[in-house]
């Protein structure tokens, strides 16, 4: 039973922030930059945030499967 709480704990986490991470990337495409393209930020943002989270996800997997 705790093994699945703990599960539970991490998904939760995972997911706050995930919402965070996104509110974050949204505050940041309504404000305008000075040099680079607004878009190409936004794409290297996201990719970076998705490398991140699979990480994070991995190393959940890892954790719940040992």
């Amino acid at each position: 039973m705790g093994a699945n709480n703990d599960l539970f704990l991490d998904i939760v986490e995972f997911n706050a922030k995930s919402g965070f991470v996104a509110d974050e990337l949204n505050s940041l495409n309504s404000e305008q930059t000075g040099g680079l393209p607004m878009e190409y930020i936004t794409n290297l943002l996201k990719c970076r945030i998705l490398e991140q989270q699979l990480n994070e996800l991995k190393g959940l997997l890892s954790k719940h499967n040992s």
